[in-house]
C-alpha cells in the first residue's frame, strides 16, 4: 500500500549527516515537516530544473473554442484541420482538444525554449499569427514541458545521491512513458539492473580531466 500526503510542498532534500563514501539524504523537507525512508523517487515534472536546469521547454499556445460535433473528445462528427507552422529542428507543433464542463477548446501551438524562466508571448515571433483558423483566438498563452536536452527520459539514480532517484523529463509522452520507466526504476532498486545509458542521469553529468 501507500500513503497519499496530499497539500504539501516540497522544499527540497535534508543531507544525512557525513559519514561514508557517499552522500545520502535522510529526510524530504516539506511544508508539513520532513519525510523520513531509506530511499527516495523524485517524480518532478515541470520541476525537473531543480536538479536539471536544461529540462524545462517552453511553448506558446493558441486557443479556440470548438463549435459543433457531437460530445466527448472522440465524437465521429469532430474533424479538424489546421495549419501548424513548420517546426525548427528541435522544435515540435502541438495540437490538443480539452473539454471543460461541456465547452470543447482546441490548443494549437509550437515553440521550443529552453530555461528556468518563463519568456513573454512576443518571444516566440510570429507562431501564435501562424496558427490560423476557428475564429477568433480565446487567449495566448505560455506553457512548459519536462523536456531533456536529447529527448529521451530521465531515469536513475540523481547524480550526488546514492539513496535519491528520479523519474522525469518524458516530455510530451508522460501518460505514454511512465509505466516502462517505473518499470525500469523498480527492477533497478529491486533487483539491481543497470538502468540504460539512454535514460541515466549521469549523462548530463560533466566532469572537468586533467591533461
Amino acid at each position: 500500500g501507500a500513503d497519499m500526503l496530499l497539500g504539501r510542498e516540497c522544499l527540497g532534500l535534508e543531507d544525512a549527516a557525513a559519514g561514508g563514501p557517499s552522500r545520502r539524504a535522510a529526510a524530504l523537507r516539506t511544508s508539513e515537516g520532513p519525510i523520513r525512508a531509506d530511499r527516495f523517487v523524485l517524480c518532478l515534472g515541470v520541476s525537473s530544473d531543480t536538479y536539471f536546469p536544461h529540462v524545462p521547454i517552453w511553448g506558446v499556445i493558441r486557443e479556440y473554442r470548438l463549435e459543433g460535433g457531437k460530445g466527448g473528445l472522440f465524437g465521429t462528427e469532430d474533424m479538424l484541420m489546421v495549419s501548424l507552422p513548420k517546426p525548427a529542428p528541435g522544435e515540435q507543433s502541438y495540437i490538443c482538444v480539452v473539454e471543460t464542463d461541456g465547452q470543447r477548446t482546441v490548443r494549437l501551438g509550437g515553440g521550443a525554449i529552453a530555461g528556468g524562466a518563463q519568456p513573454p508571448v512576443d518571444a516566440f515571433g510570429g507562431i501564435p499569427h501562424r496558427v490560423q483558423g476557428l475564429g477568433e483566438p480565446l487567449r495566448d498563452w505560455v506553457g512548459c514541458r519536462a523536456v531533456s536536452a536529447d529527448g529521451a527520459p530521465i531515469v536513475g539514480p540523481l547524480p550526488g545521491y546514492a539513496n535519491v532517484h528520479v523519474n522525469c523529463g518524458h516530455s510530451f509522452w508522460g501518460w505514454t512513458l511512465s509505466f516502462g520507466c517505473a518499470r525500469v526504476l523498480a527492477e533497478h532498486l529491486v533487483e539491481g539492473r543497470p538502468i540504460p545509458e539512454t535514460f541515466d542521469p549521469a549523462r548530463f553529468v560533466f566532469r572537468a580531466h586533467a591533461g
